[in-house]
């Protein structure tokens, strides 16, 4: 045998090896991910119940911190409808978690302090409309006095010395006191300063 065809003999034995070599490695790392053992048909029912109460608290997490960022944004804000939303939003995902009632009872305060603040505002808009109906009366050639009064300002007083019976119906006729009351106004006092004196109670 020459010494040509021994090296190529030695050749083909080393790659019959390799090849050989690479089956069996593709073999043993294909068998090793058939027998990987399924860990949660493993688990008993407690570490199951553990798993899921970790799986829960993690998305808790971000509630809680979205939580602390709102409390954070509260704090000298004045509140509106957006922090009212928020906090819904974040009581009914939390519902079942140990935060439920401190939730509740912050988004309880919010919704106080907003519709506080909504009365307030109406408040001052009823007081500067105290001038716009009175300006509104004279430019139609009516000398009728216009007083807002009472708590939060939800009280009219109309003043003209010729108001009748005959004048208080056309108001309720031709809508003037429905108009009032959209305003918030909950009490119209119709009088000609003197004898004669209506009222209107919306309460």
């Amino acid at each position: 045998m020459s010494k040509q065809q021994n090296e190529q003999d030695s050749a083909g034995g080393c790659l019959l090896l390799i090849l050989i070599l690479a089956i069996f490695l593709v073999y043993q790392c294909n068998k090793g991910e058939k027998e990987k053992p399924d860990l949660s048909s493993e688990l008993s029912p407690a570490e199951i119940a553990e798993n899921k109460r970790h799986e829960d608290s993690i998305a808790v997490l971000s509630a809680l911190t979205e939580m602390d960022t709102a409390y954070a944004k509260l704090k000298g804000v004045e509140v509106g409808p957006d922090e009212i939303e928020k906090f819904r939003s974040l009581s009914f995902r939390l519902r079942e978690t140990k935060h439920a009632d401190r939730l509740r009872k912050t988004q309880d305060s919010i919704e106080r302090v907003y519709a506080k603040q909504v009365e307030i505002s109406t408040s001052a808009d009823r007081a500067a409309y105290e001038s716009t109906l009175r300006n509104s009366f004279l430019d139609n050639n009516l000398d009728i006095e216009v007083t807002v009064y009472g708590r939060n300002n939800t009280k009219i007083k109309l003043t003209y010395i010729l108001f009748t019976d005959v004048w208080f119906r056309k108001f309720e006729t031709e809508g003037y006191f429905t108009l009032l009351y959209k305003e918030g106004f909950r009490y119209i006092e119709f009088t000609d300063g003197y004898d004669y004196g209506r009222s209107l109670s919306y309460d």
